[in-house]
């Protein structure tokens, strides 16, 4: 069992340090501190602290931690009676996942993100007889194209699409894509014999039962859904056009634990039952328009910003827009993380919803967000005038 809960700390006062109001200020980040327990949207630190956890392993963790249904999956998959089970479960979790998401002709299940990515890069290569590779918003080491720029892809195509064997993407960005630009990128691909690669490591059965493919309407080739669809337990998912997922299968021999497959086929059944999805995209959306009013009311829309999908939400600072360089966008990080800290909140950064949050949750979030934007308009608006809002109408007064 946890540790008692903490009471929440004093926030910061009003009134901040000369050091903090300077025109170079620099803030240290606090070092996020050691967690030792987890269940639901509740962490418990070493030194007996409860934290709301809005990173939720970087997204991987959908329904809360320790969910009931996935544990009491886990247990019985562990047991002597299931321990030879893992086709059954496969073939399951494939049914499933078909049923769900477009262009899943065929499904293969590996022990994590990077061996089926690799999987699917070996079976592009193989397919179309080529090696180059280019990447965008995924992990893959590979050169890199922007998000959203069309123009950019045609005339990288146009001049490396006969040597091109994948293109591999993440289809939610920090900002939807443009219409008609995952289209454009599909048609592309086709026009240049590239396979198309879906990294869905963190959108897979987020945005969309169905992951983004079925939100913007757009097959892929292949896509690698990660560990939110084991609730954060380690397991990569392979999925697409049947000759493709066949080749990688054979050529990386790939195979999970069966543990991580019982997580699997629980959270999709929970997303079939409830409205786990309904739930994410509803709670993110509110947090999405309440923070963003929160930075307007302090004067600091034209350098922070709230984005992504509401699902998956990310903290964006722009220092040049508020005249200050490129290094006090650091602070400016460190800062709002620190308040969120100081909150009782853990996030790196970003907002992951979970199924497991509610109103008391994203209430507290939202006081952290509203101090620390008063906070961050008050550090800053000793070096640059910002527009009128409280913190600078108290600054100036």
């Amino acid at each position: 069992m946890p540790v008692s809960a903490s009471p929440l700390p004093t926030p910061f006062p009003t009134r901040i340090g000369v050091s903090w109001s300077a025109p170079a200020f620099d803030v240290a980040e606090t070092a996020p501190p050691q967690m030792v327990q987890a269940i639901g949207a509740r962490l418990w630190s070493a030194d007996g602290a409860e934290y709301i956890d809005f990173d939720n392993a970087g997204g991987a963790v959908l329904l809360g931690h320790r969910d009931p249904a996935v544990i009491a999956a886990v247990r019985l998959a562990r047991s002597a009676d299931e321990r030879r089970g893992a086709a059954r479960y496969q073939a399951d979790l494939a049914e499933r996942i078909q049923h769900m998401a477009p262009g899943a002709e065929a499904c293969a299940f590996g022990a994590d993100v990077a061996q089926v990515m690799r999987a699917a890069l070996t079976a592009a290569r193989l397919a179309t007889g080529r090696e180059l590779v280019f990447v965008c918003g995924s992990a893959v080491r590979a050169p890199p194209f922007p998000f959203d720029d069309l123009p950019h892809l045609r005339h990288l195509l146009d001049m490396h699409g006969t040597e091109t064997a994948a293109l591999v993407l993440a289809p939610c960005s920090a900002r939807p894509p443009s219409a008609g630009y995952l289209p454009a990128v599909r048609a592309l691909c086709d026009r240049y014999g590239v396979v198309l690669i879906f990294d869905e490591a963190l959108s897979g059965f987020r945005v969309h039962e169905g992951g983004a493919q079925a939100l913007y309407g757009v097959e892929a080739d292949l896509v690698v859904f990660g560990e939110n669809l084991a609730n954060g337990l380690p397991l990569g998912a392979l999925i697409g056009r049947r000759d493709l997922v066949e080749t990688a299968q054979a050529e990386e021999h790939l195979g999970a634990d069966i543990a991580s497959l019982a997580a699997a086929k629980a959270v999709l059944v929970k997303i079939e039952n409830e409205p786990v999805i309904s739930q994410l995209r509803i709670g993110g959306a509110e947090v999405q328009a309440e923070v963003s009013e929160r930075i307007r009311a302090a004067g600091l829309e034209r350098a922070v910003r709230i984005e992504g999908d509401p699902a998956a939400l990310r903290m964006a600072f722009d220092p040049a827009a508020l005249g200050l360089g490129p290094s006090h966008g650091a602070s400016m990080r460190s800062l709002w993380t620190n308040e969120c800290l100081a909150h009782r909140l853990f996030t790196l950064g970003a907002v992951n919803m979970s199924y497991a949050h509610g109103d008391r949750e994203i209430g507290v979030l939202l006081t952290a967000c509203e101090q620390a934007a008063e906070r961050l308009a008050l550090a800053v608006c000793g070096a640059v005038p910002l527009a009128d809002g409280p913190a600078a109408r108290r600054a100036a007064g």
